[in-house]
């Protein structure tokens, strides 16, 4: 798998941590999953949750375990 690390930094461009809030929305089979993002305690995290849901990286994901306010565990995007 190629390294993504320059189209996530570019799609990072007008992302403002300071000033916005920002969620994470994940559609699902079983319906939308939102992720609150907190860049004040991960903020390193949080930039890659963004910056790899804007280039398209989770598009077609298969998401194999979710527990409700707490995780969700998302497998690799080639299906192994």
């Amino acid at each position: 798998m190629k390294n993504r690390r320059a189209e996530v930094d570019a799609a990072l461009e007008d992302v403002d941590f300071e000033t916005k809030n920002y969620q994470v929305e994940f559609e699902t089979t079983k319906g939308p999953i939102r992720v609150e993002l907190w860049p004040d305690v991960a903020p390193g995290h949080c930039r890659n949750l963004v910056g790899l849901t804007k280039i398209g990286f989770y598009d077609g994901i298969i998401a194999h375990r979710v527990i409700p306010g707490f995780v969700m565990q998302v497998g690799c995007p080639l299906g192994t």
